[in-house]
């Protein structure tokens, strides 16, 4: 999982990210491929994820195949959806989140120290 984006494509890898937000501070990024802003999100992503280091849990919803997983965020935590859009999650909760140009690299790094 280091220094990459995972797939999460069921509820299940939702669940386990959600654990995993108890031991340490989780990334989740929704991503459209159709579109140029969300490109442009999911390259500031992979910027901060080549600064990070390597513990850094992150998980990608691409939104035109994880419809789903997407919909499921959005009403487990009560945030709207939008696309491209960055949610730190900490114990279970969001902490943070960003859509189209607020997602940077730096917006991500601030949020998770």
């Amino acid at each position: 999982m280091s220094g990459e984006l995972t797939p999460m494509d069921s509820i299940d890898a939702l669940e386990a990210a959600l654990q995993e937000s108890f031991t340490r501070p989780v990334l989740i990024l929704k991503h459209s491929r159709a579109c140029g802003l969300s490109a442009q999100a999911f390259e500031e992503v992979k910027s901060w994820l080549g600064l990070a280091g390597s513990d850094r849990p992150s998980y990608l919803i691409t939104v035109q195949t994880g419809r789903a997983i997407a919909r499921e965020v959005t009403e487990r935590f009560g945030i709207r959806h939008e696309s491209p859009q960055a949610l730190v999650v900490r114990e279970g909760r969001v902490t943070w989140h960003a859509s189209h140009f607020r997602v940077t690299a730096s917006a991500i790094e601030k949020a998770l120290s």
